[in-house]
């Protein structure tokens, strides 16, 4: 047998495997059509026979479904709220805090560079009698020079 020979037979044998896959394909397209068909008879036999039958209980049931899925649905979305709310007031208390500190590093390093007078000790100090206190030396106060002096 030559290539040639071999290359027809085959290219025959692939012809005939097609033509046979097509007419299964047709064959199953068919029988989904006659299949369609029954079904929705079926459905409309069904929807009759259900219609004669008492099925409260079923309605019932599909109802209870449905409420215990949609307060389920509320209850998440609350607790989602809920948690969000919480984070965003942690992240306020978070931001007031870094909000004081910064003032406070702010008011500290006013004292530092002498634009604001140095801070009074919140404790009381024992008070120190009229005759032990010394007078300002005006020579002090002279020099002490701070910001924008020359």
């Amino acid at each position: 047998m030559t290539g040639e020979e071999k290359r027809r037979l085959l290219k025959e044998q692939m012809k005939a495997e097609y033509k046979q896959d097509l007419v299964q394909r047709k064959e199953f397209l068919e029988k989904v059509k006659q299949l369609r068909e029954t079904q929705k008879l079926n459905n409309a036999l069904t929807d009759m026979v259900a219609g004669l039958e008492d099925d409260s209980d079923a309605w019932i049931g599909k109802l209870n479904e449905a409420s215990a899925l949609a307060e389920a649905k509320v209850d998440m979305a609350l607790d989602s709220a809920l948690s969000t709310y919480d984070k965003l007031e942690a992240l306020a208390k978070q931001a007031e805090l870094e909000k004081l500190s910064a003032a406070q590093l702010v008011e500290q390093m006013k004292r530092e560079m002498g634009l604001l007078p140095p801070e009074t000790p919140a404790t009381p100090s024992p008070e120190v009698p009229a005759q032990e206190q010394k007078p300002a030396d005006p020579a002090d106060t002279q020099s002490k020079k701070r910001m924008g002096d020359f």
